[in-house]
């Protein structure tokens, strides 16, 4: 008896599912031949749009007569992209919807139409392709195909990209720029919903979006002529979002652009996009990109909601990133400076112990010191003090004197003499401390009492003049805008050379 009822259990379960995959194959079958004829429908249509601009060659309508070219600029699954010459020889583009409105308006010419009007809201923002007129080409009493005028582009990013190697530098002007473009367009209540290489084009030297045909627009600010499907999107599978085909997510929100955004990022690196992996490595191509890469992984997550979600909380994080690597390039350069400060330092005392002086009056050593030092000073950001408060040190050179003759006594015979920010010195010999571990060390220079620059009556402990001209003045005569020499008075061009100098009469210490 249970023997009998399990046969007839197993053939219940066999004819179902014969039934289920008799189905499933009529199912596919049927889809086939929809797809088949809506393809033929296309190439129908293309056919016919071919023939006649290849009899006809221009199409006239209210803006006058536009020429076709024989060049396709676009070819997608919907439309045909034409260059197309106007009067004034002033190059466009025309864009032909293969779907013919004589006999219905399809979802498809719905969302051509309502892109194009929508599209003019947004024109003077300068992020979209400007689209100069809607109208319809009647191939013949029974076939009425719709197109749009639109200027021509340069190219699109993916001729960019085919043309030439992308640096870091045009990788970082790409990503702003459509940083910028999805900002307005998101400002204005529009998700585009096909973002991709061909999509983005070079319209002189900046770019603009284009396309918007599956967009979603606000309904409070837009025509709405189409309600757009989550499953529209046109066989972009590469780099549209995956809430945009599967249905256990919810609405399309600026997330799904983002996600195209880094997949557009990802491409414009690799070279294809990426699709079931979320740690990535940029830095093998460029260790600039590691500023990048967590945003990029952020930007592919497959779940909406741990992308950003908007524009505005991307910025917030780069402001936040740009804070973080400032912060650690800054503590970088300063270590490199410190090491290279050690290094200068163990290079004339690799003899001393740690916390302990050397000195130097040799005055050969004392211009390579100060030679190791005036050729690093950017790089070690040197500082100065004479134990009161510390001041940037702005220049370090030698002072060959102001004459002929000083200049040529200098060549022959060196001496110790150097500027120091317009300190002119005299260094009688220079002392080192070794502290041993970084940013512990200090270089003293010991002054000789310098001679007075003889333009002052009284004594002073120290004395500033002007370097005009080849000789010293007193700093009123620059202030009052003349000087004298033998007895001529001299305008001072304020745009002339002038260098001010300082003078210690005594010995001094710079730390």
């Amino acid at each position: 008896m249970r023997s009998d009822e399990s046969k007839r259990e197993l053939s219940n379960y066999f004819k179902q599912k014969y039934i289920e995959n008799a189905l499933n194959f009529f199912i596919s079958w049927k889809i086939f031949f929809i797809k088949r004829d809506f393809v033929l429908s296309n190439n129908k249509l293309e056919r016919e749009l071919a023939n006649y601009l290849k009899q006809n060659k221009y199409i006239e309508n209210a803006l006058g007569k536009f020429k076709i070219e024989k060049k396709e600029l676009g070819k997608g699954g919907t439309s045909v992209v034409r260059r197309a010459t106007f009067e004034n020889n002033q190059e466009f583009a025309i864009k032909f919807l293969l779907e013919n409105t004589k006999t219905h308006e399809s979802k498809a010419f719905k969302r051509f139409k309502q892109a194009h009007i929508n599209m003019l809201r947004i024109q003077n923002t300068g992020a979209i392709l400007p689209q100069i007129h809607f109208d319809y080409l009647h191939i013949n009493e029974n076939i009425t195909i719709p197109y749009i005028i639109m200027l021509k582009a340069d190219k699109t990013l993916k001729d960019f990209k085919e043309n030439r190697e992308i640096t870091f530098e045009d990788f970082e002007k790409i990503f702003n720029s459509l940083i910028e473009l999805l900002r307005i367009i998101h400002d204005h209540g529009i998700i585009h919903r096909d973002l991709k290489p061909e999509n983005i084009f070079f319209l002189k030297d900046r770019l603009v979006l284009g396309d918007f045909d599956i967009a979603k627009f606000d309904d409070e600010h837009f025509v709405k002529l189409h309600d757009t499907k989550k499953s529209e999107r046109l066989a972009n599978y590469h780099f549209s979002a995956p809430e945009q085909s599967e249905k256990s997510y919810g609405e399309i929100t600026q997330s799904a652009d983002l996600f195209a955004l880094g997949q557009i990022l990802y491409w414009l690196i690799i070279g294809q996009t990426l699709r079931g992996q979320s740690k990535i490595n940029l830095v093998v191509y460029d260790r600039r990109y590691s500023k990048y890469q967590a945003l990029i992984e952020r930007l592919l997550q497959q779940e909406p909601d741990k992308r950003f979600q908007s524009i505005e909380q991307l910025s917030k994080y780069l402001k936040e990133c740009d804070t973080a690597n400032r912060d650690a390039l800054e503590l970088e350069k300063s270590l490199e400076r410190l090491e290279l400060f050690d290094e200068i330092i163990n290079k004339y005392t690799p003899n001393l112990d740690w916390h302990d002086f050397q000195k130097f009056d040799n005055r050969q050593i004392i211009n390579d010191i100060m030679k190791d030092l005036a050729k690093h000073r950017e790089q070690l950001n040197l500082w100065w003090s004479k134990g009161e408060k510390s001041n940037y040190i702005y220049e370090i050179k030698k002072n060959y004197g102001i004459s002929y003759f000083d200049k040529l006594k200098e060549k022959l015979m060196p001496s110790n003499k150097w500027i120091l920010d317009g300190f002119e010195i005299d260094i009688n010999s220079i002392w080192i401390y070794k502290y041993g571990d970084l940013g512990g060390s200090i270089i003293i220079i010991e002054s000789k009492p310098m001679p007075s620059f003889g333009i002052f009556k009284d004594d002073y402990e120290f004395e500033e003049a002007v370097l005009f001209r080849g000789r010293y003045i007193p700093p009123i005569h620059l202030e009052s805008g003349w000087t004298e020499y033998r007895g001529k008075r001299i305008k001072i061009d304020q745009a002339e050379t002038k260098e001010m100098r300082i003078r210690y009469l005594h010995q001094d210490l710079f730390f």
